[in-house]
């Protein structure tokens, strides 16, 4: 039987954007538990370049050809056995493998609804900086009520997911301060600091309680 073709960009080796080929590729099939969905949108992040180029090779090797990419929106068209929280023609975004292509299967688990007040296409720069932000305030850290959570550079994506999950959290956390560094009530005391001079963060240190039981810097 012949096999159904598509569109993807695929890495034909470790490098810059030359190595990339846009060409055609086998479509994938759902397997059970997976969803095929139809590309709407993708995003690039640091460490998909990382990738490309090779400063990853030794934790994360690739067979080549291969096609990279995490983030993803799109389209269900099709459901494998077992999938019944979701339906075909519903817009989905999740963090992924393979999302450099027309077509995209994942596990179900790995997606989800896209809300309708969020456009399609700016979901997909979305499941990489959420996941991260929320899985080390979640995850990583899972501060305790007192402890107190300094975060730097909070104003990228991954530092204000985390500081918008602590805050969802625990509920006596009142406010976000993006620049000044702010004394916070109790539970979790967050500060986000950007652009400080080196005198501006031992002053915001000192009025911080301590002890500071976690500090978190993101990279994106």
């Amino acid at each position: 039987m012949t096999q159904n073709m598509m569109k993807a960009v695929l890495l034909h080796g470790y490098g810059d954007v030359t190595r990339f080929s846009y060409e055609d590729a086998p479509m994938p099939v759902p397997a059970s538990g997976e969803v095929l969905a139809k590309t709407i949108a993708v995003s690039i992040n640091p460490v998909d370049w990382k990738i490309r180029r090779g400063d990853l090779k030794e934790m994360m090797p690739i067979n080549f050809p291969a096609v990279l990419g995490r983030d993803l929106s799109g389209e269900v068209l099709a459901l494998g056995e077992g999938v019944t929280d979701l339906k075909i023609g519903e817009q989905v975004f999740g963090l992924v493998d393979h999302s450099y292509a027309e077509y995209v299967v994942c596990k179900a688990g790995d997606i989800a609804r896209i809300p309708d007040a969020l456009d399609p296409i700016d979901a997909a720069a979305l499941p990489l900086v959420l996941l991260t932000g929320a899985q080390v305030i979640e995850v990583g850290i899972h501060p305790r009520p007192g402890e107190t959570i300094l975060i730097t550079g909070a104003m990228g994506g991954v530092g204000r997911t985390a500081v918008h999950v602590a805050n969802m959290a625990f509920m006596s956390l009142q406010e976000f301060v993006p620049v000044k560094c702010k004394r916070l009530k109790p539970w979790v005391r967050i500060a986000s600091l950007h652009w400080m001079t080196r005198k501006k963060l031992q002053a915001c240190l000192n009025s911080m309680p301590l002890p500071i039981w976690w500090v978190m810097k993101p990279s994106t």
